[in-house]
């Protein structure tokens, strides 16, 4: 029976496995977040011992399936272990991104008449602030850049002087301003 240790560093994350005996999901539960679900091949049987979760092949003709099956498992393990981050800059004079008081909106001064209010999707995203650096982070990736790209199109980069907001480190290139 072929067998494959793969070793979870649980001292930089904080969640843990739930394995339920014939069950076709492994449950994965990180705090301050939702649960997760992957779905557990039929010709694979997954344990955990200490730091290590153990998948046994059922079936041996299914090798070839079994070796893609742990790559993939390992490449989503490192994924789930460190959060996925975007930064967005908010360049301007007078423009201003802030947090409310119960952190559950954030507070934008983008030049209109009133202040916009975005609400955080809690569960999915972090937001920080810095000055004006929107730092998002979660463990979901199209969640992140959903909520980056609905702040982003709230005020897109002139194409003149480039206030708006940017996301770090994006290079475009500004038109000359027109001299009469």
């Amino acid at each position: 029976m072929l067998t494959k240790k793969l070793k979870l560093n649980s001292s930089k994350s904080k969640f843990f496995f739930v394995i339920i005996k014939d069950s076709k999901f492994l449950v994965l539960d990180i705090p301050s977040y939702k649960k997760m679900y992957i779905s557990i091949s039929p010709f694979v049987s997954i344990s955990k011992k200490k730091e290590y979760l153990i998948l046994k092949l059922k079936k041996k003709n299914k090798i070839e399936d079994f070796e893609k099956y742990v790559d993939f498992f390992s490449r989503w393990l490192k994924n789930v272990e460190k959060p996925f981050k975007k930064q967005l800059v908010l360049k301007g004079l007078g423009f201003k991104a802030d947090m409310s008081e119960d952190k559950k909106k954030l507070e934008l001064k983008l030049g209109f008449s009133s202040v916009i209010s975005v609400p955080i999707p809690t569960h999915e995203v972090k937001v920080n602030v810095n000055k004006n650096t929107l730092s998002l982070e979660g463990f979901d990736p199209v969640a992140v850049g959903n909520f980056a790209t609905k702040i982003k199109s709230l005020k897109f980069p002139d194409t003149y002087k480039g206030k708006g907001f940017w996301y770090k480190n994006e290079v475009k290139v500004l038109k000359e301003i027109k001299k009469t």
